[in-house]
């Protein structure tokens, strides 16, 4: 369901003012409630909220996700991970969403969680098409810009949306281990997209995972203090069982 969406969703940024039915927001609500995480221990709230409470937003839906959480090490990148499960799931029913990045919740809705509220994705019917026909129609960096190796997993990784399509990871594959890692803004730059480009490595994170999933494999995390590549940042270390071979032993990258 959300390995074949990845590969056709789109972000939707016009809607039809009639409200979803009632069996769908049940059904997004219950699927809400059990999505996976990568930090299980940050708390996180994501609300459902309505048209009118959604303040000043840059894309205007008639439904809303509102996205909440504890403000620790990783809480950005762990709701980018977490809403675009439901991006890929929103558009594997063919609802339309977008992420916002101007956008805020009313005061109503923040004073109800005692979390710091993160961003909004914002979902409903549409009159456009839902998703891509083709490959081709994502305008996307090249595989050399994202990662050291041309295989199915940088060919799907590099799929995910991003904040202004920046696109700021690099995913360094090498055996069964794949150190991920986040471009280095100007100061100014980091002002204004810093915030975005972490939840955009949750969005990509999110996009190996369900590729791993769809493979069988299990996929864990770890943090080495001996990583490095030019102009990026290193985060974390995404390691995979062996039933996914990255690459042949001679055409895999070294350090």
């Amino acid at each position: 369901m959300l390995y074949d969406a990845m590969f056709k969703r789109k972000a939707i940024r016009k809607y039809t003012k009639e409200s979803l039915d009632s069996e769908i927001l049940k059904e997004l609500e219950t699927y809400i409630s059990n999505l996976d995480t990568l930090f299980p221990d940050i708390k996180t709230e994501l609300k459902i909220i309505n048209r009118e409470d959604a303040k000043k937003s840059s894309v205007k839906s008639p439904h809303y996700i509102a996205a909440f959480s504890e403000e620790k090490e990783g809480y950005l990148i762990n709701i980018g991970f977490m809403l675009e499960q439901l991006d890929l799931f929103l558009s594997s029913k063919n609802i339309g969403a977008c992420w916002v990045g101007m956008g805020n919740p009313s005061k109503e809705i923040k004073e109800k969680s005692n979390l710091k509220f993160v961003i909004l994705l914002a979902f409903g019917n549409t009159k456009e098409v839902v998703h891509r026909e083709d490959l081709s129609e994502f305008n996307r960096k090249t595989i050399e810009e994202v990662s050291n190796l041309d295989n199915e997993l940088a060919q799907t990784v590099r799929l995910a949306p991003s904040a202004m399509n920046t696109q700021p990871w690099y995913y360094f594959q090498k055996y069964n281990e794949i150190d991920i890692y986040i471009a280095r803004n100007s100061v100014i730059k980091n002002l204004v997209m810093g915030k975005f480009n972490r939840i955009d490595m949750g969005i990509s994170m999110c996009f190996l995972w369900v590729l791993m999933k769809n493979n069988n494999c299990k996929l864990s995390f770890k943090i080495y203090d001996d990583r490095f590549v030019e102009n990026y940042e290193y985060m974390i270390t995404a390691v995979i069982n062996e039933n996914f071979k990255i690459g042949d032993d001679e055409n895999v990258g070294t350090q």
